[in-house]
């Protein structure tokens, strides 16, 4: 069974503006889930948010705002 998503995480959706997204919802992608990844030298420390998308991506918060264009 299949289901659709209609609506974002509301905990990740706070992260961006109401414009953002809405813009993501006419194409289709919704925020599930929020995270947090290491940064890129292995460490928690300098690590930053990601963001889970409704088809499978785990994108930076600059690279949401990105596709939300």
């Amino acid at each position: 069974m299949t289901t659709c998503m209609t609506s974002h995480h509301p905990i990740a959706g706070s992260k961006f503006s109401n414009a953002t997204l809405r813009r993501l919802a006419k194409k289709g992608i919704f925020l599930v889930a929020s995270t947090w990844v290491t940064g890129t030298d292995g460490t928690f420390a300098n690590g930053e948010s990601a963001f889970l998308l409704s088809d499978g991506r785990l994108l930076s918060f600059t690279d949401v705002l990105e596709i939300a264009k």
